[in-house]
């Protein structure tokens, strides 16, 4: 059911009892030898290292995997930034005619995120299950999408929040967030997280694309040089020959370190290619200091959105 709720004067939507997220995978076209994935289809780290046990990085990185009719599925990664909701990328959530049952959300350890058993239909990384209460994205991202679905307009608000039922699992840390652009200069790197596949291979059979994953895994972790770009740019990126972002971390979070504590700066978006291998050009991670088209930051949206959604808890 769709419901429209304010928050601070602003509208946005929250999608309730949602469950099997499902992608419809494509692939769009937009010069000569370049594919740029749908977002859905986007994002798993390749190139990176395994997390370490004990590492901060196990109490607030989540894996989200749905697998639903006809074996369709959808992979991202999320981040807790309260001990009641998960953030990810607006497109993992954008399919509700594909929801059927109720949401899960398995908090699973990441030796077992990968561990599909029969009919799970929504699973998180950690211990334990949860249920979603609701899904919410910008509103403005649901009415790009109604207009044109492969409006690129539309990743300037590429984010959503889930609320579980209950706190996340013990031991556990939200991870603080905020609008917040490096200077290049000083600090030209981030760091992202995320579960899955190191790579994919985009082939061409009789006019179809067919994406084929290769390999998948624990939680990996990537540190990556950014592209110098104006400070009112809407995203981070990273030039990935040799590592980056791919297919399932979509959602991951884009990471830095402020007195010695990672703060989260923005959220993996999309990826473009420019050979076979899908994910070997650049990837994309949304800041939360973009401005968007009313003047406020992404994280404007994030922090009242927050204290609607948990407000009397």
């Amino acid at each position: 059911m769709l419901r429209t709720l304010i928050a601070a004067g602003r509208p946005f939507l929250l999608l309730f009892a949602f469950a099997g997220l499902m992608a419809c995978a494509e692939t769009d076209v937009r010069g000569p030898g370049e594919v740029v994935l749908d977002p859905a289809q986007s994002s798993r780290i390749f190139g990176g290292t395994e997390v370490e046990k004990g590492s901060d990085l196990l109490n607030f990185v989540v894996a989200i995997e749905s697998i639903g009719v006809n074996d369709r599925e959808i992979h991202c990664t999320g981040t807790l930034i309260h001990p009641r909701v998960v953030l990810t990328a607006g497109h993992c959530m954008d399919t509700p005619e594909l929801f059927v049952n109720s949401a899960q959300l398995r908090f699973r350890t990441r030796e077992f995120a990968y561990a599909n058993e029969e009919n799970e239909k929504l699973q998180v990384a950690f211990d334990h299950t949860r249920r979603a209460l609701g899904i919410v994205r910008p509103k403005r991202w649901d009415d790009l999408l109604r207009e044109d679905p492969r409006d690129r307009e539309r990743l300037a608000y590429d984010v959503a929040l889930i609320l579980l039922d209950e706190d996340a699992p013990a031991g556990t840390t939200p991870v603080g967030f905020r609008a917040f652009n490096p200077d290049f200069v000083s600090m030209p790197q981030l760091t992202t997280a995320g579960f899955g596949a190191e790579g994919g291979t985009l082939d061409v059979v009789e006019g179809a694309r067919n994406l084929l994953l290769h390999g998948a895994g624990p939680l990996r972790e990537v540190t990556l040089t950014r592209s110098p770009r104006e400070e009112s740019a809407m995203h981070f990126d990273s030039f990935q020959a040799s590592k980056g972002i791919c297919y399932g971390d979509s959602g991951a979070p884009a990471l830095t370190k402020i007195d010695d504590r990672w703060v989260l700066i923005g959220v993996a978006s999309y990826v473009t290619n420019q050979g076979r291998d899908i994910c070997r050009n650049r990837g994309y991670f949304l800041k939360f200091a973009y401005r968007a088209e009313n003047g406020e930051t992404l994280e404007t949206w994030i922090k009242e959105t927050l204290v609607a959604l948990t407000a009397g808890l």
